[in-house]
């Protein structure tokens, strides 16, 4: 069997039917929808719904470390959990991919259209149902039977409007009669948001959007110690809340908690120390290629070649030393102000040897000189870069501290304007939704002196 001309014509003649037809929608409600009940076409159906996705920590290592048979227990014992936990909190699984589970919940609603059920409310739920039954029986029994293995797992739950479509075609590969190769896609930010949730959240946590924070009932909101954070993967920034071992309330009456402790902090500050180790020593191999340079004028152009190629070197290196740095309040406590003012004094040196100014470099910083600052108790330069941000950025880190510095120092009406006047000037909803979540949040915190 070989992929032919005619082959090519067909496929080509589809591609152009599904490229070129409009696509249609169809809002749904209380029912999450199947493979069987969706049309092979441009019409999606829409729903709201919230997803939740768990996945195993360090999965590949442990792969890397166990038996092909020791993993179809880990598997098969971790899937029937996860099923039976989502099953019982009002929810259906709609993804097995590798080492993860998708499961959708819908609100649960009454005869005259009340909810009785929040979507969100059954996925927090499911959430501490899994957490409960990891530490207390799938761990339990893993180690006990299989090789003494445990598992620890992040969980990721996002809520708001999806777009679910047929994907794939009919038949089997050497049959175009027997069988069918087609799969249901979840279109939407909040797939993908609650996936990357999944991905950042530590051992044993729970991440779930701002949204779900809200929308959820406060006897949740209340019951756990839900800690708001920002996190960074790659180039891109998340917002949300992180909760750990929230479990269910009968755990207590168990003795024995069997969970993986999370060790990512330790790794992360031993990767830095020796980055910083590294950023020292260019920096005064760097020292040294400028005092060469001064002294050797008839050979400026080839080592001015090679100056630049190592500047922008050195300085992309101590950005990204500062950026990894955001949030990480421990790890710069224990490194201490004068430490993290040398890197920032550094980048500052190489930047102005690059031709940038301060207040450049600062624009690009400013999130984390709010953080930097808060953590070291030097309220008032982050309260001055926390305005700036408000006067000059998408988006601002409110920092409790800092906002009731801003308070005690009769600094807190000119915050409010600030916001008042981002909020008027927005030029979308969302934008000025955003602004004034800020600006509720700072109230909040107000509200508490």
């Amino acid at each position: 069997m070989s992929f032919v001309k005619s082959d090519f014509e067909n496929l080509d003649s589809q591609l152009y039917k599904i490229t070129s037809q409009k696509v249609e929608e169809i809002t749904i409600s209380n029912n999450v929808p199947t493979v069987e009940s969706l049309k092979n076409t441009n019409l999606v159906n829409v729903i709201d719904a919230t997803i939740l996705f768990i996945d195993i920590r360090k999965s590949t290592e442990l792969t890397d470390e166990s038996k092909p048979k020791t993993m179809v227990k880990i598997y098969r014992s971790f899937m029937r959990m996860a099923v039976e936990c989502v099953r019982k909190n009002n929810g259906v699984t709609r993804q097995f991919i590798g080492d993860r589970i998708m499961a959708v919940f819908y609100d649960i609603i009454d005869e005259d259209g009340n909810i009785m059920i929040k979507s969100v409310d059954s996925a927090v739920n499911c959430a501490r149902t899994l957490q409960t039954c990891i530490s207390f029986s799938l761990n339990k029994r893993l180690k006990e039977n299989v090789a003494g293995k445990m598992i620890s797992c992040g969980i990721g739950i996002d809520s708001g409007k999806i777009l679910v479509s047929k994907v794939g075609m009919y038949g089997l590969e050497t049959n175009d009669d027997k069988e069918n190769e087609t799969d249901c896609v979840w279109i939407s930010k909040v797939t993908n948001y609650a996936s990357k949730y999944a991905d950042i959240s530590e051992g044993n946590e729970i991440f779930i959007s701002e949204k779900v924070y809200e929308n959820m009932s406060e006897y949740l909101q209340n019951y756990s110690n839900w800690n708001k954070v920002i996190r960074k993967k790659g180039n891109n920034t998340y917002f949300g809340y992180c909760t750990k071992d929230f479990y269910l309330d009968f755990a207590n009456e168990f003795d024995n908690e069997y969970k993986l402790e999370n060790n990512n902090l330790t790794d992360s500050e031993s990767e830095l120390a020796s980055i910083i180790d590294k950023l020292n020593e260019k920096y005064n191999e760097l020292k040294i290629k400028e005092v060469k340079l001064t002294e050797k004028e008839n050979t400026i152009n080839t080592d001015s070649i090679n100056l630049k190629n190592f500047l922008d070197e050195i300085y992309d290196s101590y950005f990204i030393i500062i950026r990894e740095l955001f949030l990480q309040d421990e790890l710069l406590k224990k490194m201490g102000f004068e430490n993290v003012s040398k890197i920032l004094n550094s980048l500052y040196d190489v930047g102005k040897l690059k031709g940038k100014s301060r207040d450049e470099i600062n624009e690009l910083i400013l999130p984390n000189l709010v953080d930097i600052y808060n953590t070291f108790s030097s309220y008032a330069d982050s309260y001055k870069y926390m305005m700036k941000m408000i006067k000059t950025s998408d988006w601002v880190i409110i920092r409790k501290e800092t906002i009731k510095w801003s308070y005690e120092n009769h600094e807190s009406d000119t915050l409010k304007r600030e916001l008042d006047k981002r909020i008027e000037g927005s030029l979308s909803t969302n934008e000025q939704n955003d602004w004034k979540r800020y600006k509720n949040e700072v109230i909040k915190i107000l509200e508490e002196k």
